[in-house]
């Protein structure tokens, strides 16, 4: 499976992503990187930050393992419905005995 690394760009920083994660295809690629989105639009809403404005300049370039840019993904303004089904997690149930 190819490898693909995830590296988050803001006007003020970057964060190269240094591990990457093994995924079928650029699609899976792709819907990672929704999920990466997710999270770390939740994080900055937990710490209770005004963050819509910040997120306008964001993106998740995906890179191949040669380091080319396979897909570049930007953070929406706010979080949308696909980056909320993308970070949707399961349900734990419980089971009664």
């Amino acid at each position: 499976m190819p490898r693909f690394f995830f590296h988050i760009v803001t006007p003020e920083e970057k964060f190269p992503d240094d591990a990457g994660a093994e995924l079928p295809d650029a699609h899976a690629a792709h819907q990672r990187a929704l999920r990466l989105i997710g999270r770390v639009m939740l994080c900055t809403e937990l710490q209770n930050e005004a963050a819509s404005e910040r997120w306008s300049r964001w993106v998740v370039h995906i890179a191949d393992a040669h380091g080319r840019n396979v897909l570049s993904v930007l953070f929406p303004r706010g979080r949308t419905q696909a980056i909320r089904r993308a970070c949707a997690m399961p349900r734990k149930t419980t089971v009664a005995s």
